[in-house]
C-alpha cells in the first residue's frame, strides 16, 4: 500500500526534531498559520456551552503528522510502550538522546502514531495518552469476539479479521455495517446508536447511519475498507467505544441524526465532553496505579481556556463545529507537514485514491481520470491530484478534498442531498446561497454546486475563518481575513466622493491632514489616489470597525454593473488568494436585468432616496406677477376674446331694441351701436354707470339676464387671477411629497416606465407626470419655462449636480432648494433599493450577501451612536445663505421706485404744460392789448369764450359747447317723457329709501336688545363667580391662621 512508502526524504532530520515544537509555540503566541482552511470558532458561546470542559480532546492532535505513512504497529514492540511511561519511551531507542513522545512517535515509531492520542495540552509539549480501561486486565475481559481493549491499537487486526467474512482483507459495505447493525458482533454503544437505544432500528430516533460512516471510511473510494483504513477509522471511532457515548447536536432541520450531516458519523463538543472526563479518569487511574513505574499523575489535568479554544480550532477544518473522520484523517495522516494543504508527494503517499479505474462500473463518470489513458496514475501523472486541485494551485486544501468525498455519485456536481450529508455549515451559507440552477433530463430543474462555483464557497470559507480566526470574532461579527483582498470600486461625484489624482508627496501631505485616504499604486492602480468623501469615508467607517482591509479603485464613468461587477477571481490564484470586487453606488443605477445576479446592501446615507426639488421659495407671492401669468395664457385670452364677441353683438340688440322708444339710445345706427356697446359693458362687469338704462319691458328682462351673465363671466375672470394667485402661493407652500397633488412634477426617465416596470409617481402621489431626459432638463422646465412646479429626483444626484453647477457657491444667485425628507416606492425598493449602497455579483457567490449584511448592520450601528451624522455634517452640510440675500420687506422696492419716478415725472410734465398754457394765453392777451385801438372806448369787448377761441383754445370751448349741447337734449328728452313719470320714480326711491331705514332701526333695536341681554346674564355670572372666590378666599384664610395657630403653639410647647 502507498502508506507504507517512507517520507523521510521531505525533510531533514533535523526539521522533523525542531517542527512539532516550533509549530505550538507559533500557535500558541503569534497565531500561526498553521493550515489554508482554517475552522470557524464560536469563542464565546461555544466555550459557555461546555461549561469549561471543551474540546481538549480528542483523537489525536496534530501533534500526530507523522512524516513516515506506515501504520503496520509491531504488537510485541507497542506493547512495552503503553505500560512505559510516555515521557521515557525515547529510552528504547538511544538513552543517551532524550526527546518528547511527540518527537519519538514521529521519528521513531511513525507506523504507530494511530495508537497514540494526544490529550492536547500543555501547548507546548503535549501530553500523549495509549492506554485503555483497566489495561491491566484487557485481555482477561476480552472475549472470543471484539477485544475490549478499544485503545490498544494491537487488537484492531483482530477485529478486523472478525468483521472479513469472505477473508480477503478487506471489508465490503455489508461486513463494515456489521460493526454497527448485527447485535451479535457490534460493540454495545455501537448497536445503542444505530438503533436509538432500543432492541431494533427506530429511524425517527437513530443517531448513526453505517452506510454513511462506510462511505466515510473509504477515503479512496473504492468500494471496500482495507487495513490501513481501518485503523484511521479505529483511532478515529473508539474514544465514543471507550465513553460509550456519541453525537448530541441535532440537525437543525429537525431530522434524526442518522439522516442529519455525515449520517451522525462524526464527533461534537457533546461527545468531546464526556470523551475528555473519561480521558483524564483512565489517565489518573493508571497512573496512580503504576507511580512506581515512573508514572506522574502530576502530568493529568484538564485544559485552561486558551488550550480548549486552539484544540477545537485545530480539529475542526470547515467550521461546522462536527468533527469528521475525513478530518482527522486529513489533519493527523495526510498533511504530513502540517501546512493545511496537501502538496502531490503527500496526496500520492496517502490513502486517497491514487489510481485511474472507473467509479461506477461499465460507465465513464466525469469523476474519473481526466487525462491519459489505462489505469496509470502517479506523482508525475497526477491525474487523481488534479482531480482534487479545483482551484489550479498546485495543492489540495481540504475543502477541496470534502468536495470529493461529498460527491457520493461522482458527477462533479454536489446536489442538496449531497451537501446536507457532506456537513457544509450552513454558517457559512446556504446551499441556494452556492448553487446554480440547471436543467436535467426530462426537463426537470435541479440547483446544483460544480467545482468552479465551489471554488467561490472555498474563496469565502478560507476569508471568514481566517479572519475568525485573526481577529478571535466569530462568523456573526463578519470577520474578513486581510489576507483575501477586497477591490472598492467608486465613481467621483463630488460631494459623496472626492478623488485627486496623482498628488504629489507634498500634496498627499496636505491631503491626508484634510482628511483624505491616500493610496499608493499597486496591480490595481497606476497612480497614487486620495479619496475623500461622506461616502468614502462612511466605508471607511464600516471597514475600519469590521477590520477590513480594503482598496478603492477608482471608474472611468459610471459603475456599469454587468462589466465591473464580475464574480471572484480564483481559478490559479487559489481560494486563498482570492479577490472580491465591490462596488460603492453613490448616484441612481437604472434597474439591471437580472438583479438576482447583484447583492446589496441597506443605504449608506440617512437622507438616501428620492427628494422634492423646487424654485426658491418667493418671499411673497407676487400678485403682478400672477395676473401676467393669467393674462397671456392662452385659455384666458380666448376667454376674453369671446366674452368681447358677446358684449358687442348684445350692444347691437340692446341698440335695436331701446332706440325706438328710448332717448337715451342714439337713433343713428353709429352713435347708436356705440351707446348700446357701451350699456352691453358697464352691465355686464356690473359696473352700472347709470347714464343709459333701458325703459322697455324686453330691454329690461334682458337686461337681468345679461347680468347674471356678467356675474358668470367675470366671476370666472376674478377666479382665475385668484386662481393664478393661489397656484403660485400652493408652489411657494410645497413641503414635501405629500404637497404635490394637482401639481405639473417633473420626474427623470430613470424614474419612470418604460425604463421601470410599474413605477409610476404621478399615479402614487396624484400628480401630473412630466417627463425629463436628466436633471438639467427638469431645471429647465421648472426655472425658465416655469411649466413645471417641482422636480423629483434621488437626493444624491441632484447633491452632485448642485456640486457640478456650482450652485451652493452662489448662495444669492440660487433657483432650486430642497424641500421635504427622502422617500422611496415599492417599485424602487424593488428594483433599486437604496442609491448610496455597497453592491457585489451574488450569483452562487455568497460572499457578496455576507458582506453586505456586514455593511449594513454596521451602518446601523454608525446611524444609531450618531457617527453617521457627524460625516453628513462633514461633508454634505450646503450652506443656505439665499434668505440672506432676500431684501428685509415683502416690499417689491423695484416696481414701488419706477412707478413713484415715473408718477413724479408725469407730474412735472403735466404742470409744466399747464403752466405754459397759462403763459402763452397771458401773453398773448397783454400783446393783443397793446396792439388794439388808442381808443380804449371805441376797442370792443371779448368775451371768455371769445378769448379761448382766438388765443388757441378753441378745442376746450368746442367740447364745452358740445357738452352743454348734449345735457339740454337730454332734458328735453325727460320733458318729453313727462314730469308725471319722473315724479313716481322718485317717490319710489324715496319709498325704497324709507323702507331700508326702518329695516336698519329695527335691526338696530334688536342687536341692542341681544346685547342688553347678554351684558345682564355676563354682569350676574361674573357676581356668582365673584362671591364664590371671596367665600373661598375667606374660608382658606381663616384655615390657615388656624393651622398657623397650632403649629405656633406647639413650637412653643
Amino acid at each position: 500500500h502507498p502508506l507504507n512508502t517512507p517520507s523521510q526524504q521531505l525533510f531533514s532530520t533535523a526539521t522533523e526534531r525542531s517542527l512539532p515544537l516550533v509549530c505550538v509555540f507559533f500557535h500558541l503566541t503569534t497565531g500561526f498559520k498553521r493550515r489554508a482552511v482554517m475552522p470557524h470558532f464560536r469563542g464565546g458561546p461555544l466555550l459557555g456551552g461546555l461549561g469549561g470542559l471543551l474540546p481538549c480532546i480528542l483523537l489525536g492532535y496534530a501533534l500526530l503528522k507523522g512524516v513516515s505513512a506506515g501504520t503496520d504497529c509491531d504488537a510485541v514492540d507497542w506493547a512495552r510502550h503503553i505500560t512505559t511511561y510516555p515521557p521515557l519511551w525515547y529510552r528504547f531507542n538511544d538513552p543517551a538522546q532524550p526527546m518528547t513522545p511527540i518527537q519519538y512517535i514521529r521519528e521513531i515509531k511513525p507506523d504507530c502514531r494511530h495508537c497514540v492520542w494526544s490529550l492536547g495540552y500543555p501547548l507546548a509539549i503535549p501530553n500523549l495518552m495509549a492506554i485503555s480501561p483497566q489495561q491491566s486486565q484487557c485481555d482477561a475481559l476480552s472475549t472470543d469476539g471484539f477485544s475490549l481493549c478499544y485503545l490498544d491499537c494491537t487488537k484492531w487486526d483482530g477485529d478486523f479479521d472478525i468483521l472479513d467474512k469472505d477473508r480477503d482483507s478487506d471489508l465490503n459495505e455489508t461486513e463494515f455495517v456489521s460493526f454497527y447493525v448485527d447485535s451479535s458482533v457490534a460493540p454495545p454503544q455501537n448497536y445503542k446508536l444505530f438503533t436509538g437505544g432500543g432492541l431494533t432500528e427506530n429511524p425517527a430516533l437513530s443517531r448513526l447511519d453505517p452506510r454513511v460512516a462506510f462511505t466515510s471510511i473509504d477515503l479512496n473510494k473504492n468500494g471496500i475498507v482495507s487495513r490501513d483504513e481501518w485503523r484511521v477509522f479505529r483511532h478515529y471511532w473508539s474514544p465514543a467505544l471507550v465513553s460509550r457515548a456519541g453525537p448530541g447536536k441535532v440537525p437543525e432541520d429537525g431530522r434524526p441524526l442518522a439522516d442529519g450531516p455525515l449520517g451522525g458519523f462524526f464527533i461534537d463538543r457533546y461527545f468531546m465532553q464526556i470523551w475528555f472526563k473519561n480521558m483524564v479518569n483512565i489517565m489518573l487511574e493508571y497512573y496512580i496505579a503504576h507511580s512506581d513505574e515512573g508514572f506522574r499523575m502530576i502530568d493529568v489535568r484538564e485544559p485552561v481556556s486558551m488550550e480548549k479554544l486552539n484544540i477545537l480550532r485545530d480539529m475542526d477544518l470547515d467550521g461546522s463545529e462536527r468533527i469528521s473522520n475525513e478530518e482527522t484523517y486529513f489533519r493527523l495522516f495526510a498533511d504530513k507537514n502540517s501546512d493545511g494543504s496537501l502538496s502531490p508527494e503527500e496526496y500520492y503517499d496517502s490513502l486517497y485514491k491514487t489510481e485511474c479505474r472507473p467509479l461506477v462500473a461499465d460507465q465513464v463518470v466525469e469523476a474519473d481520470c481526466p487525462a491519459g489513458s489505462g489505469n496509470t496514475d502517479d506523482i508525475n501523472a497526477k491525474r487523481n491530484f488534479d482531480l482534487h486541485d479545483l482551484d489550479l494551485n498546485g495543492k489540495v486544501s481540504f475543502l477541496e478534498r470534502k468536495f470529493v468525498a461529498a460527491d457520493v455519485n461522482f458527477d462533479r456536481q454536489i446536489d442538496e442531498d449531497e451537501w446536507r450529508v457532506g456537513d457544509f455549515p450552513e454558517i457559512y451559507g446556504p446551499f441556494e446561497g452556492h448553487c446554480t440552477k440547471m436543467e436535467k433530463a426530462g426537463g426537470v430543474t435541479q440547483c446544483e454546486l460544480d467545482p468552479e462555483r465551489y471554488n467561490y464557497y472555498m474563496s469565502f470559507h478560507y476569508c471568514a475563518s481566517q479572519g475568525s480566526l485573526a481577529y478571535n470574532k466569530p462568523i456573526s461579527a463578519f470577520p474578513w481575513s486581510d489576507q483575501c483582498e477586497l477591490l472598492v470600486q467608486v465613481e467621483e461625484s463630488d460631494p459623496l466622493v472626492v478623488v485627486e489624482k496623482d498628488p504629489t508627496d507634498d500634496e498627499k501631505t496636505a491631503l491626508e491632514a484634510d482628511g483624505y485616504l491616500c493610496y499608493e499604486p499597486n496591480d490595481a492602480t497606476e497612480s497614487r489616489m486620495c479619496y475623500n468623501g461622506y461616502a468614502i469615508q462612511v466605508f471607511h467607517s464600516i471597514a475600519t470597525r469590521l477590520q477590513w482591509s480594503y482598496r478603492p479603485v477608482l471608474m472611468s464613468g459610471e459603475i456599469d454593473v454587468v462589466e465591473h461587477l464580475t464574480r471572484p477571481d480564483v481559478t490559479t490564484r487559489g481560494a486563498d488568494n482570492a479577490v472580491f470586487k465591490l462596488a460603492l453606488f453613490t448616484s441612481y443605477q437604472t434597474p439591471w436585468s437580472p438583479p438576482d445576479k447583484i447583492w446589496c446592501s441597506g443605504a449608506l446615507w440617512r437622507e438616501d432616496g428620492l427628494v422634492v426639488v423646487k424654485r426658491l421659495k418667493d418671499t411673497e407671492t407676487s400678485i403682478e406677477l400672477a395676473i401676467v401669468s393669467m393674462i397671456i395664457d392662452p385659455s384666458f385670452v380666448n376667454f376674453v376674446v369671446f366674452c368681447y364677441f358677446v358684449v358687442l353683438v348684445t350692444g347691437h340688440i340692446f341698440w335695436f331694441i331701446e332706440s325706438g322708444e328710448n332717448p337715451l339710445f342714439d337713433k343713428s345706427f353709429t352713435k347708436g351701436v356705440m351707446d348700446g356697446l357701451w350699456f352691453s359693458m358697464v352691465t355686464v362687469t356690473t359696473v352700472g354707470y347709470g347714464d343709459i338704462v333701458p325703459v322697455t319691458g324686453i330691454g329690461k328682462c334682458l337686461t337681468i339676464l345679461w347680468m347674471f351673465f356678467g356675474i358668470l363671466c367675470f366671476g370666472v375672470f376674478s377666479g382665475s387671477v385668484s386662481d393664478q394667485i393661489n397656484t403660485s402661493a400652493a408652489e411657494n407652500a410645497i413641503t414635501g411629497v405629500s404637497d404635490l397633488s394637482s401639481f405639473s412634477i417633473g420626474v427623470l426617465n430613470r424614474l419612470a416606465e418604460p425604463v421601470v416596470q410599474g413605477m409610476n409617481l404621478g399615479a402614487d402621489f396624484n400628480f401630473n407626470q412630466v417627463i425629463c431626459e436628466d436633471i438639467a432638463a427638469c431645471e429647465a422646465k421648472l426655472v425658465n419655462e416655469r411649466s413645471i412646479s417641482a422636480m423629483i429626483v434621488p437626493h444624491s444626484d441632484i447633491l452632485t449636480y448642485f456640486k457640478e453647477t456650482k450652485h451652493s457657491e452662489q448662495p444669492c444667485d440660487k433657483k432650486m432648494m430642497v424641500v421635504g425628507g427622502n422617500f422611496s416606492t415599492e417599485a424602487t425598493e424593488k428594483w433599486t433599493g437604496a442609491t448610496v449602497k455597497m453592491c457585489s455579483y451574488s450569483q452562487s457567490v455568497y460572499a457578496a450577501r455576507y458582506l453586505a449584511e456586514a455593511v449594513s448592520t454596521t451602518m446601523a450601528d454608525l446611524l444609531a451612536d450618531g457617527s453617521a451624522d457627524t460625516l453628513m455634517a462633514e461633508h454634505l452640510t450646503v450652506d443656505d445663505d439665499a434668505d440672506e440675500c432676500a431684501p428685509g420687506t415683502g416690499y417689491n422696492l423695484e416696481l414701488i421706485i419706477a412707478t413713484c419716478v415715473v408718477v413724479f415725472f408725469y407730474f412735472i410734465l403735466v404742470e409744466f404744460m399747464r403752466w405754459y398754457r397759462k403763459y402763452s394765453v397771458d401773453k398773448k392777451v397783454r400783446e393783443n392789448l397793446k396792439s388794439g385801438v388808442a381808443d380804449p372806448q371805441s376797442r370792443p369787448m371779448l368775451t371768455e369764450a371769445d378769448l379761448e377761441k382766438k388765443y388757441g383754445l378753441r378745442w376746450l370751448a368746442k367740447v364745452k359747447l358740445a357738452k352743454l349741447k348734449r345735457a339740454h337734449e337730454k332734458m328735453a328728452k325727460v320733458r318729453e317723457i313727462g314730469a308725471h313719470d319722473h315724479i313716481m320714480h322718485m317717490v319710489k326711491r324715496l319709498r325704497n329709501m324709507y323702507m331700508q331705514q326702518a329695516h336698519e332701526i329695527r335691526n338696530i333695536n334688536h342687536d341692542t336688545s341681544t346685547a342688553r341681554e347678554r351684558v345682564s346674564r355676563l354682569m350676574t355670572f361674573m357676581s356668582i363667580i365673584g362671591t364664590l372666590l371671596v367665600v373661598t378666599l375667606f374660608s382658606v384664610t381663616i384655615a390657615m391662621m388656624v393651622v398657623w395657630a397650632r403649629l405656633v403653639r406647639l413650637t412653643y410647647l
